[in-house]
């Protein structure tokens, strides 16, 4: 009888599992052949995972990277998370954050300790590879993975700043780095670019970890023929962003074409499918002179505030020829 009742608890044990398989994509060969990069990490995995290992295969190799697959005995399919953002339809799948193989190596321990120190998870394993792409200035994808699921994840998105940053680059990642640290609850991993369409524009890559996936959304308003007009309105906007608890990632101004300059606003949005955060409304009335502009700038915001009930943030002026004035509205519901 005990034979029996042992025998159908073995059978359950069987039944109750099911064989999984688990992917790496092209690990560094060094001098080691894939077959033995399999089974080292698929052993390795097995061991994070705490499950049985089934089978270890090769699935494509190059001369330099391994793509593995492990196969794996468990009740249900292994949870993992990566440096690597998976999980949307609108997340380019394209993840490379460093130029350099060194530089990527160089940055993959503060990689790790990142992931573990967001997600609460240990890491089995982390490695650079190369990920090709035309027109890139980075090539390199740190990516590390750890056995368990976790409620902060890393997310990607981008977007293309459409001018040249009236400071240079270096200060505008400053910049941007400064804002999203004091306004949002997200740590971000990389701040990279891609070359852009034209020859002062670049495409802006954000990785963070956070518990909600946000999307980077670049405006730009109001065209400038003076940069300092520009400039100067930036003094103005950005604390009156700051105390409506609205801010964006960054306001900014930029080169748009020769001699024209834009007031730009970069935000990182909870829904890109509701629109901005941020809408802008351009007041009809026309002025000669900046200065008559400013003047009449308090009883314009004042008047579509109190006359038109509209949540207005902020306003500044702009203009070649002749100057109007822009306001920035909250678009959220009002009971938000």
């Amino acid at each position: 009888m005990l034979a029996l009742v042992g025998l159908f608890l073995f059978s359950f044990r069987l039944l109750a599992a099911d064989v999984f398989t688990h992917e790496l994509r092209k690990h560094p060969k060094g001098d080691r052949s894939c077959d033995g990069l399999a089974q080292e990490l698929g052993a390795k995995f097995a061991e994070a995972a705490a499950v049985e290992l089934y089978s270890v295969g090769v699935k494509s190799e190059t001369d330099t990277a391994c793509d593995l697959r492990f196969g794996y005995l468990a009740e249900k399919r292994v949870e993992t998370t990566q440096s690597e953002d998976r999980g949307s339809f609108s997340s380019d799948p394209y993840q490379a954050a460093y130029p350099s193989a060194d530089s990527c190596e160089q940055a993959l321990a503060a990689e790790q300790q990142l992931l573990e120190a967001q997600t609460g998870l240990s890491a089995w394993i982390a490695y650079c590879y190369r990920e090709d792409r035309l027109s890139s200035w980075q090539k390199y994808v740190p990516f590390v993975e750890a056995v368990g699921a976790s409620d902060t994840r890393l997310y990607k998105t981008a977007s293309t700043v459409w001018v040249r940053p009236s400071q240079d680059w270096k200060d505008f990642t400053r910049d941007l780095i400064a804002e999203i640290k004091s306004s949002q609850p997200l740590k971000l991993a990389t701040v990279s670019y891609n070359p852009g369409v034209m020859s002062g524009d670049r495409e802006l890559i954000l990785r963070f970890y956070g518990d909600r996936r946000r999307w980077l959304r670049v405006e730009g308003f109001a065209e400038h023929a003076d940069p300092e007009v520009c400039d100067e309105q930036l003094l103005r906007i950005r604390p009156l962003l700051r105390k409506a608890k609205q801010p964006p990632a960054l306001v900014y101004c930029g080169e748009r074409f020769p001699k024209k300059y834009q007031l730009g606003v970069a935000s990182l949005e909870a829904d890109i499918l509701s629109g901005s955060a941020i809408r802008s409304t351009e007041d009809p009335k026309q002025f000669a002179t900046l200065a008559q502009c400013l003047d009449n700038l308090d009883a314009v915001e004042s008047f579509y505030r109190e006359k038109l009930g509209r949540p207005v943030l902020a306003g500044f002026c702009g203009g070649t020829r002749y100057f109007q004035i822009t306001l920035f509205e909250d678009s959220r519901p009002a009971s938000l």
